[in-house]
């Protein structure tokens, strides 16, 4: 029974929502069953983790009918039906907090009973209901449309009055619901970077939307979203950017009624401008900006408490990319505590090591990834891929040999680690590889590499370009050093 689908559901429901399962079953309009409560009754004593032996199929047969013998088709078939009545009940819980939804089943009552008093009444209850709602998305065009949908309907069969309708209604309010999901769809797809413009006919739906511009002008959503989806085709520039980022400005005060859907224009704001950044087109202080902005609006943080690690990794790897190693110390420092805790050190020491770095303080960066153990495996390798390179930076002959042990131990922990991807694994393997000869050119005097020609350091140029590995930047940096000497 510990496996059952009947379990699985009483470990979501909270203390409350037993409670009011308990009621829900000793109603006689949803229960008849003494048999489906006696086992309620029995199998919730072992809420919320349900791992009693007690459980066993046997033992709760003999509970509910002590007298008779173990009937493994009877027992099952009460859980069957206890299982139904759950689910019946999970659905009332969902429906109970949907008004919207309750009340248009109310209007289906009246249009079904032909009563045009209480229907019109019911309409327009739920006309005002939607009027106060402020964030209009998909889901609110969808929702006028169903009611709009029902007042035509009953217009034309009940009140046989087809001079004057709500046809123009039914029909704006569907292509305002269609092109906002259409226009999020398609814009999410893109932002995947899975599928083309072409595949999702990006052309055509631009062409469409152009037909609609009076629409496009007085719905918010449906303008970001328009703007949006001409951004991250391509079909539109610098102007189409900040004209973007002027309409989430004036259209701030809505992003507090759907977080979820300002977050997520947000992202794709972000992807597109980290994208324009591989083709040399974008800012990466742009980019930090957005993220800036994702920050102080709370978007980055998960349930409002904790930011994801690699969202701060990104901030401080961009500032020290163009620069800025006060400001990114400062908000390494500022941001830290809002890591969760098992992550925080690890996060903490590897960033501050990179920003010794980028300042090109080695011998700080190699004294604390020395120092400090990283527990997590990504923060783990990636301390020891800095370590090799603040080693190679330092022009420290005597750290050679340690180089070489450190080298030496993370191959082998990146060959034994279950935890690291195959394609990680790759990457950081290449990097290992030519990290290695470049030692061997830095050095090849003292290490009498003399074999190592300008042909061979080419061709090692060109296999770092053509070669997926981790440091690709810094590796084609260093190599070029060694070029036509």
């Amino acid at each position: 029974m510990h496996q059952s689908k009947f379990i699985y559901f009483l470990k979501k429901l909270s203390n409350k929502e037993l409670k009011r399962f308990d009621e829900f079953l000793q109603s006689p309009f949803h229960n008849k069953s003494d048999q489906i409560l006696h086992l309620f009754h029995y199998v919730r004593e072992f809420h919320p983790t349900y791992e009693s032996p007690k459980l066993k199929l046997v033992t709760v047969f003999e509970h509910l009918f002590p007298t008779k013998p173990f009937n493994a088709f009877r027992i099952r078939n009460i859980m069957s039906k206890a299982l139904h009545l759950l689910e019946q009940f999970l659905i009332q819980l969902t429906f109970a907090n949907d008004e919207l939804y309750q009340k248009r089943l109310l209007l289906k009552y009246f249009f079904d009973q032909k009563d045009d008093k209480y229907f019109d009444k019911t309409r327009e209850d739920l006309s005002k209901q939607l009027a106060a709602i402020e964030y209009r998305d998909h889901d609110y065009y969808y929702q006028r449309h169903l009611i709009e949908q029902i007042r035509y309907t009953y217009t034309i069969i009940h009140q046989n009055r087809a001079v004057k309708t709500n046809l123009k209604e039914v029909i704006d309010t569907l292509d305002v619901s269609y092109l906002l999901a259409r226009v999020r769809y398609t814009c999410s797809a893109i932002n995947s970077g899975k599928v083309t413009a072409a595949q999702y006919k990006v052309q055509e739906l631009l062409k469409l939307l152009a037909g609609f511009s009076d629409l496009i002008e007085t719905e918010p959503l449906l303008t970001i979203y328009y703007r949006l989806l001409k951004l991250l085709s391509g079909e539109g520039g610098v102007e189409e950017y900040d004209s973007l980022k002027q309409l989430l400005i004036s259209h701030n005060n809505l992003m507090t009624k759907h977080e979820y859907e300002y977050r997520q224009i947000y992202a794709f704001m972000l992807n597109h401008q980290i994208r324009q950044m591989r083709v040399k087109q974008g800012s990466w202080d742009e980019v930090l900006n957005i993220y800036y902005a994702m920050l102080d609006k709370g978007f980055l943080f998960v349930n409002g408490k904790y930011v994801i690690p690699a969202n701060i990794n990104n901030i401080v790897h961009i500032n020290l990319l163009q620069g800025y190693f006060d400001e990114a110390a400062a908000f390494l420092d500022k941001y830290i505590a809002h890591i969760e805790p098992s992550l925080r050190d690890d996060v903490y020491n590897f960033n501050l090591s990179k920003v010794y770095f980028y300042r090109k303080d080695y011998r700080s960066a190699i004294r604390l990834t020395n120092t400090f153990s990283f527990l997590d495996v990504f923060y783990h390798v990636q301390s020891k891929i800095l370590l090799l390179k603040s080693y190679y930076e330092s022009d420290d002959i005597d750290s050679l040999d340690t180089s070489e042990y450190v080298t030496e131990a993370l191959s082998r922990y990146v060959n034994r680690s279950k935890a690291i991807s195959s394609q990680n694994k790759n990457l950081y393997r290449r990097f290992i590889s030519f990290y290695k000869k470049l030692v061997k050119l830095k050095y090849a005097e003292l290490l009498q590499s003399k074999n190592l020609t300008n042909i061979n350091v080419s061709n090692m140029q060109d296999k770092i370009r053509g070669s997926a590995t981790a440091e690709k930047s810094w590796l084609l940096k260093k190599v070029k050093t060694f070029v036509n000497e």
